[in-house]
């Protein structure tokens, strides 16, 4: 009987060394992306399933810490939640979303051994906010390259915008003016009429002086007749002109803030993912292409699996060796 229990034990702390140990789960948000990491204990064999509404991560000869427990993904446009199942010395976690997904994903062991899901609510970002968003996640990751290419097109629509608002600001105002001159001007084309109708029954030629002075006498009649629309007109032509130094002012203001934010996007420091994690460092990547080139990768299967170029992992390699 002794035998059987001693034997009993030994079994269930074999059993015990053995299994890993789901130790924590952490995420963070970066709007039309989520960066969701499992850490475990040690290193471990897991399968991923895609299916169309989750995500779904099973861990064989796995058990979980006490204080791991799902939760809800607050404010996200790429998942609702996390379930975490277990079932004898297997683990499931399920990544529940709320529509179509790209999935990204890839392991490393420092410290702890730990499986990261880069989870994609779109795959060609084409709003300001979707390429924001994809800047701000390459950029803190330590994927420079990707985040000046989404930095740029930002740019360039922030230059789009700056251009459309003027010319909207000048062509507002004009058509009404334009029609209060129209309905001004029209009792000045039918005074001549009258006038020369006037003229007709005169039997007498005037002479050359008579009828310049004639002339000259009609036209100061002209502009004594109507002394408001001088005045209107002066009045339009100053507001038309203050209507242009306004959008000038305007458009100096816009440039300055622009110039102003671009100066503190580029002097901004990186902000680092996580104490723990260390992604993007530089020293990080040399321990990646190090052990995978020990493993026998290729330069080509480094890049993509650290979204790296070839160059950068030639560069890297060169440090290293």
């Amino acid at each position: 009987m002794k035998k059987s229990i001693i034997f009993l034990i030994f079994i269930l702390m074999s059993a015990l060394l053995i299994s890993n140990t789901l130790i924590d789960v952490y995420h963070h948000d970066y709007g039309f992306i989520n960066r969701t990491v499992l850490v475990f204990d040690s290193k471990t064999q897991y399968n991923i399933i895609e299916n169309r509404s989750d995500i779904q991560i099973n861990i064989n000869d796995c058990r979980k810490a006490e204080k791991i427990q799902g939760f809800q993904y607050k404010d996200s446009k790429v998942l609702e939640n996390a379930k975490i199942i277990t079932n004898s010395d297997n683990i499931m976690v399920i990544l529940s979303t709320d529509s179509s997904y790209y999935l990204d994903h890839f392991n490393f062991t420092r410290d702890k051994f730990k499986l990261v899901l880069d989870i994609f609510k779109i795959n060609n970002p084409k709003t300001y906010d979707e390429h924001k968003s994809f800047a701000e996640f390459y950029k803190t990751v330590g994927n420079q390259k990707l985040a000046e290419h989404h930095l740029n097109i930002l740019k360039k629509m922030d230059k789009q915008e700056t251009l459309k608002k003027p010319v909207e600001k000048i062509n507002k105002p004009i058509p009404k003016k334009e029609e209060e001159k129209i309905v001004k001007e029209q009792p000045k084309k039918e005074q001549p009429e009258i006038e020369k109708t006037s003229e007709k029954p005169e039997i007498e030629k005037p002479e050359k002086k008579d009828k310049k002075k004639s002339e000259i006498s009609k036209s100061g009649k002209d502009k004594i007749t109507d002394p408001t629309a001088i005045e209107d007109e002066k009045n339009s032509f100053s507001i038309l002109l203050l209507i242009i130094i306004i959008v000038v002012v305007c458009a100096v203001v816009i440039y300055l803030v622009i110039n102003k934010l671009r100066k503190e996007e580029h002097s901004a420091e990186e902000i680092s993912f996580s104490s723990n994690t260390g992604f993007g460092s530089k020293d990080f990547r040399k321990k990646m292409v190090s052990k995978l080139t020990e493993k026998g990768w290729e330069i080509q299967e480094i890049a993509r699996e650290l979204n790296l170029s070839e160059e950068e992992v030639r560069s890297i390699l060169d440090e290293i060796g």
